[in-house]
């Protein structure tokens, strides 16, 4: 139990400095313009989503804590803080990309619609032009 404890924390703990991070960049961001924005979405963040590092440690750090859960049942103190953060942790990402992502990224998508036809054709520079149009309509 002692080793799932450990996994458990290192696991929430990461994730957590990752979450944190994001939290720390985005006063910077926000003065960024669209093609700096775009830039750093395609080179710097590659390893937030799957199946690099972070896209693995959200799942891994929800199922260590589901597994503690399981482990520490019959510790009736200890069954009820873990139950509540696994709980905690389910419900996190949902909560968090419906309530704070999923507005921009909605306004992005019509912006993004507004500017450019859905084409997919590729422009003379190798861009496709859903990019070049989403580096127009975000700068």
């Amino acid at each position: 139990m002692r080793l799932g404890q450990f996994v458990t924390v290192v696991l929430v703990t990461l994730l957590d400095g990752l979450a944190f991070a994001h939290l720390l960049e985005r006063p910077a961001k926000m003065q960024y313009s669209g093609d700096l924005h775009v830039t750093l979405q395609r080179t710097l963040y590659v390893q937030w989503g799957f199946p690099n590092f972070g896209g693995i440690l959200e799942p891994a750090a929800v199922v260590s804590t589901c597994v503690l859960v399981f482990l520490v049942r019959r510790q009736r103190r200890r069954l009820w803080f873990t139950l509540f953060a696994a709980v905690a942790l389910v419900l996190a990402f949902p909560v968090v990309f419906s309530g704070v992502s999923l507005r921009p990224t909605r306004r992005f998508v019509v912006r993004l619609a507004i500017c450019c036809p859905p084409t997919g054709r590729t422009c003379a520079t190798g861009r496709n032009l859903a990019t070049r149009c989403a580096l127009a309509c975000s700068s």
